[in-house]
C-alpha cells in the first residue's frame, strides 16, 4: 500500500489563482492505494476534475504506509523513484 501527499498552490498566471473558480479541494491531496497505477490513474482524474495544471503543482511525495520514501509524483502523473528513473 501506497500513501500519496501532494500540494496545490494558487497559479501566478492566472489572476484568480486556478482555472476553476468553484474549486472543492483544499490545496492539499491525500489517500491510500493499493498500487502505483491507482495513484496516476486516481490524480490524473482529481486534476481534470478541477482544471489543475502545472502551475498549480508544488510537490508530491510517494510514501509506504510505514513510512519509507518511495518516490515523487510530478504534475503530469508520472512516477519517479529516489534516483529520478521514471517508475510509472
Amino acid at each position: 500500500m501506497y500513501l500519496v501527499k501532494v500540494k496545490f498552490r494558487e497559479n501566478p498566471d492566472i489572476p484568480e489563482g486556478f482555472w476553476s473558480p468553484d474549486l472543492i479541494w483544499c490545496l492539499a491531496y491525500r489517500g491510500i492505494f493499493p498500487t502505483l497505477q491507482d495513484i496516476k490513474e486516481d490524480f490524473l482524474k482529481k486534476i481534470d476534475e478541477q482544471d489543475l495544471g502545472s502551475g498549480n503543482f508544488e510537490s508530491g511525495a510517494i510514501l509506504t504506509t510505514d513510512g519509507d520514501y518511495v518516490g515523487r509524483l510530478s504534475y503530469n502523473g508520472r512516477i519517479w523513484n529516489a534516483n529520478n528513473e521514471e517508475l510509472i
